[in-house]
């Protein structure tokens, strides 16, 4: 068998995807061994905006149950007593459940299955979780399980070559400026303190992802909202025609419904009697009023950037 030698074209094959099976290999094999080219791989592995939406959190090598113990855990703090075993058919009939774990999107569609209200959150903060406590939420995050009880060095490698994981969840108890308490559904029998640098490390896999959840009548009093940040998203020119298409088919489909519910034109609003200036074609609309469908088209498309789809033309 040949010995793979560890050009400076092997490297960046492999950091461009294009390696053979075996310089990969070889890669992986030396970076285990050799610090420095673990951290050069950290620095030079691509870096993407893209939300891990689709990540699944599981407990690694134990089961693929850790959300359905956290939410279990949340549900008993609001005074619900659920069996795991119902959480786990519930969720698995949903299709909420995957053999690898409950992907990061569906977390906390158990607690709104039993009536609590639920909130999700990319991009959070540490101040984001200490005022969801203060307003009485109870909180579970995302993190790369390994990150919190393994080997960091071996985990800083994994994000450089394999990708960030969020794979597994636990739920926030207290945070303070060292250190963060959690229920840690590996170690079920009693909180976690973890140390609050090795927190955000693992957390920083799910890009700071966190599901609030609280009863719904508190949340009529505190509700923010916090949609996806896609400001770092840039849209191709090639779509500029996608997104006045959907722009025109948004406003055909607000007028389809308001006419259905027995809306007409009229010069001024009027709420009374059912009248609407902008029952209009599309092409009759201002430009100031076309802007706010074409904002909302262009957001749509970003927002389905920011999640890891691509938009194709066949």
């Amino acid at each position: 068998m040949n010995r793979i030698i560890l050009t400076d074209e092997v490297i960046a094959a492999f950091l461009e995807g294009c390696a053979t099976p075996a310089e990969a290999a070889a890669v992986i094999d030396a970076a285990k061994r050799d610090k420095r080219l673990r951290e050069y791989l950290t620095i030079a592995a691509p870096q993407t905006s893209v939300l891990p939406m689709l990540a699944q959190a599981a407990t690694g090598e134990h089961d693929n149950l850790c959300n359905i113990r956290c939410e279990q855990y949340v549900l008993q703090r609001f005074g619900i007593t659920v069996s795991e075993q119902k959480l786990a058919d519930k969720a698995s009939s949903s299709d909420w459940l995957k053999e690898g774990g409950t992907p990061l999107f569906q977390i906390g569609n158990l607690c709104a299955a039993f009536g609590l209200s639920v909130a999700r959150k990319y991009n959070a903060s540490l101040e984001d979780i200490k005022s969801a406590k203060d307003d009485g939420y109870e909180i579970i995050v995302a993190v790369d399980g390994g990150e919190i009880d393994g080997d960091l060095d071996a985990e800083e490698y994994e994000d450089a070559v394999i990708g960030k994981i969020p794979d597994h969840s636990m739920v926030v108890l207290s945070i303070d400026n060292d250190s963060i308490v959690c229920f840690n559904p590996v170690r079920s029998d009693y909180p976690q303190i973890i140390p609050i640098d090795r927190f955000i490390a693992a957390w920083d896999d799910s890009n700071y992802y966190f599901v609030k959840i609280n009863t719904k009548a508190d949340v009529a009093m505190t509700y923010k909202p916090a949609p996806i940040d896609i400001s770092d998203i840039a849209l191709p020119e090639s779509l500029t025609e996608l997104t006045e298409a959907i722009a025109e088919n948004t406003h055909e489909v607000w007028s389809q419904n308001r006419l259905k519910e027995g809306w007409s034109y009229g010069p001024s609003r009027d709420d009374a009697n059912l009248k609407h200036p902008d029952l209009l074609p599309y092409s009759d609309l201002t430009e100031s009023e076309k802007e706010y469908d074409r904002a909302t088209a262009m957001n749509a498309l970003k927002l389905i950037v920011k999640l890891g789809y691509r938009i194709e033309k066949e």
